[in-house]
């Protein structure tokens, strides 16, 4: 199988498990609840893991279980990972000062244990299934799974459950549409069209919440060029470093998984101290960064991982044509191409910055992403932000396409890295998403929070000005203009001087 075609594969299982939370997502919130959903698919994610251990036995080894089976976990990845931090952040009472705090927090310490549970798989059950087996590798995680369940069940006493809210999806499309068709009303917005108040069909509730949704759709687009560079670790980093010298010093060879480990580890170190350390001296200091600020110095970031992915491709290429050669590369069984002369180790800058841009921008999004969307749809909205995961990973084969497209005799993206041009590919990723930075500051600049809008509403009608339903926020959807003299266009600067914006660090 070629290079490209197996990144390809990779990047098309990966972006499954980032596509089936929609319909998780869906199901909680309005049939099943998060409770329900989390047991329901953890079990068909475990019915997955027991099909591909069976799939790796000897007597049974046969890779249509195997590829079955992995559709199987990203089907039951579809109910967890939209519904786990949700549930998890529903438990705190925001109404509680002390849990209010708690809750800042646990986003940040939800994606620690994750990377914690990353780890281990890359060191301990990579390393089993290597230099063991891969049947005792794989029969670890999915022992692990079965007790998660079991626990997880044991709770439910403690639980503050909430019950679905019926299907909100639907209501969301019917209001746009009803927005859409009927003419236009005086002194009411696009949106405002479908409120009972000027002719619609719809309570002022479900309008609210649905111009609340769309409000986020522009930074949940602009997500996706983000998570195309971060899918680069599992594509592109690993071809290239498959094609460099793994031995470390002392003559041990760097397992290929273990190369992630760069990313996973300065998470598991950045967290607690940006937690306990960075934003509090930050707050300290009267400087009070908002979500979408944190999450545009991720973007930044990222940008510096891919100029630096470029950088050493540059050095290892020059160490190609000097002839500076290791051996064959240990990745490819079949004519594997030669291995470069130049230490994996200097891929480590590459997979740090990643891993400080994934601090920020992803484990911020789900912060952003649950506090303002509507109270009706948070699992949906959290299935939304993992969809632009899933359409990132899958615009990888986009830009493969395009880079080698460019230069068809001359492919940026070769079986051989040795013959291709990856340092073209990654600084125009660096491009795209110089680009995207630019977007999302400008969007950022005239989002309003939830919480500043829900000040405004309430300012509105304690003056009693303003009309009914009247939101003065629409972002695109309506007049921005300020509701009793209250200016809401903030701008990112601004942003951060907002009271109820330093309570989310």
């Amino acid at each position: 199988m070629s290079t490209a075609r197996a990144d390809m594969h990779t990047v098309t299982w990966n972006g499954m498990c980032f596509v089936t939370p929609l319909i998780g997502g869906w199901l909680a919130d309005a049939y099943i609840g998060r409770y329900r959903a989390i047991i329901y698919f953890s079990i068909v994610f475990l019915v997955g893991l027991i099909g591909i251990t069976l799939s790796s036995q000897e007597k049974l080894l046969s890779s249509g279980i195997f590829f079955f089976s992995l559709y199987v976990v990203a089907l039951g990845t579809g109910g967890i990972k939209p519904n786990v931090s949700t549930f998890g952040a529903d438990q705190f009472d925001d109404q509680n000062p002390v849990e209010a705090a708690q809750k800042e927090g646990f986003f940040n310490w939800f994606y620690f244990s994750i990377n914690v549970g990353a780890f281990v798989s890359f060191t301990v059950i990579a390393y089993i299934c290597q230099n063991v087996s891969f049947a005792v590798g794989y029969v670890i995680p999915t022992v692990v799974m079965a007790l998660s369940i079991l626990i997880f069940v044991a709770g439910k006493p403690r639980y503050t459950i909430s019950p679905p809210a019926g299907s909100t999806l639907s209501t969301f499309f019917k209001i746009c549409w009803e927005a859409l068709v009927r003419p236009r009303t005086a002194g009411a917005s696009l949106m405002d069209k479908a409120k009972v108040a000027y002719g619609g069909s719809h309570n002022d509730e479900d309008v609210e919440d649905a111009k609340s949704l769309l409000k986020l759709f522009p930074f949940l687009g602009l997500c996706i060029v983000y998570n195309a560079v971060y899918s680069q670790m599992s594509t592109t980093f690993f071809n290239q470093g498959c094609q460099m010298d793994l031995r470390l010093p002392g003559g041990v060879m760097t397992p290929v998984a273990a190369l992630s480990l760069f990313d996973t580890i300065i998470v598991i170190v950045l967290i607690p101290l940006l937690d306990r350390v960075a934003y509090p001296l930050l707050h300290r200091c009267g400087y009070h960064p908002t979500l979408l600020q944190k999450i545009g110095f991720g973007f930044a970031i990222s940008v510096c991982a891919m100029i630096a992915a470029g950088f050493v491709e540059m050095g290892r290429l020059s160490a190609y044509q000097a002839g500076q050669l290791v051996g064959p590369s240990i990745c490819v069984a079949h004519s594997p191409p030669q291995a470069v002369d130049v230490s994996v180790l200097w891929q480590i800058p590459q997979f740090t910055l990643i891993g400080a841009s994934e601090v920020l921008s992803s484990v911020t999004a789900i912060h952003f992403f649950y506090s303002e969307s509507p109270d009706k749809m948070k699992s949906v909205v959290a299935a939304f932000n993992l969809f632009t995961m899933a359409l990132g990973t899958w615009s990888t084969a986009v830009f493969i396409s395009l880079g080698n497209a460019w230069q068809p005799e001359a492919p940026w993206i070769a079986d051989d890295a040795n013959k291709g041009k990856l340092h073209y590919y990654f600084f125009m990723l660096a491009a795209f998403s110089v680009v995207n930075l630019l977007m999302w500051i400008w969007a950022a600049s005239r989002y309003t929070y939830k919480a500043d809008r829900d000040a405004a509403s309430a300012a509105a009608a304690a003056a009693g000005v303003g009309e009914p339903g009247r939101d003065s926020a629409s972002a695109g959807l309506g007049d921005e203009e300020a509701v009793a003299g209250v200016d809401i266009a903030g701008a990112l600067g601004a942003a951060a001087e907002r009271p109820e914006q330093k309570k989310t660090d």
